[in-house]
């Protein structure tokens, strides 16, 4: 792979896993529909699903777009 790749991938880990969780905690467009349609209270505050939620989809993305550029590559 490509230096270039491979530093991409890990800033990219770095803000999936270690910055993402520690975003805003403000209500965003998906808290008001939960509250709009009376589902609020089912959310769950506190969760460790975040990191691994940042890892398994920087990976997912990542894998992904390495499988379209080698498809591109042989035809």
């Amino acid at each position: 792979m490509k230096r270039f790749t491979l530093i991409a991938l890990a800033f990219a880990l770095v803000l999936g896993v270690l910055i993402a969780p520690h975003a805003s905690k403000s209500p965003d467009g998906l808290s008001r529909v939960a509250e709009d349609q009376g589902f609020a209270h089912r959310a769950r505050t506190e969760t460790t699903y975040g990191r691994w939620a940042g890892l398994t989809g920087t990976l997912l993305v990542f894998a992904l777009g390495t499988g379209i550029v080698l498809v591109r590559r042989r035809a």
